[in-house]
């Protein structure tokens, strides 16, 4: 996991991780993310930033067989941890 969060964390406008999840099926493995950026963003911007790191990871890491990655607004006031 600590690969995956340092991968997430070089994108400059995720501004935390609300959560990942990772559990293996047989050789593979899956991974479900929750990010936040800037609530302000375009949902088109947001999703391609999404599609972005759901790619570098599937790029990555090829015995991945899932990727969900979902979007909160940042500030939300969930608990998430700090890219910084």
């Amino acid at each position: 996991e600590v690969e995956i969060r340092q991968l997430v964390a070089a994108y400059p406008k995720v501004e935390g991780i609300d959560d990942l999840r990772t559990r293996t099926f047989g050789s593979s493995f899956y991974v479900d993310l929750e990010i936040a950026m800037d609530g302000a963003m375009s949902l088109q911007a947001a999703h391609s930033i999404a599609e972005e790191i759901h790619d570098a990871l599937e790029e990555k890491y090829p015995t991945l067989k899932h990727c969900m990655i979902h979007m909160n607004p940042a500030g939300n006031p969930k608990e998430r941890d700090s890219l910084s």
